[in-house]
C-alpha cells in the first residue's frame, strides 16, 4: 500500500509543477498581449503571446485533470490525461 501512495503523489507533484509552468505560460501571454502597443495589427496565426496563451491553456486544463485524478483516485480523469498524452505522442510521428 506503501508504494501505491508513493506512486500517487508523485503523479501528483509531477501535475502541479507542470500546473504552475503552465500558468506562468498564460501570464506570460498576457502581459505580453497586454504590453503591445494597440495600433499594431498582427495576424493571429504569427502572434507568440496568443500562442503562449492557447499552449498554456491546454497545459493547465490537461494538468488539473491529472492532480484531481491522482488525488481522487479518479480514474476517468486520469484516463483522459493518457489519451491525451497518447494522441499528442501520435502526431509527433
Amino acid at each position: 500500500m506503501r508504494g501505491y501512495r508513493t506512486i500517487k503523489y508523485s503523479l501528483f507533484c509531477c501535475c502541479y509543477v507542470f500546473w504552475v509552468s503552465s500558468s506562468v505560460l498564460v501570464a506570460v501571454g498576457v502581459y505580453a498581449k497586454i504590453a503591445k502597443e494597440k495600433d499594431v495589427i498582427d495576424t493571429l496565426t504569427v502572434d507568440p503571446a496568443l500562442v503562449l496563451i492557447v499552449i498554456g491553456s491546454v497545459m493547465f486544463f490537461m494538468n488539473v485533470f491529472g492532480c484531481l485524478g491522482a488525488l481522487r483516485n479518479a480514474t476517468c480523469l486520469l484516463r483522459m490525461v493518457q489519451l491525451n498524452r497518447n494522441n499528442h505522442n501520435m502526431t509527433r510521428l
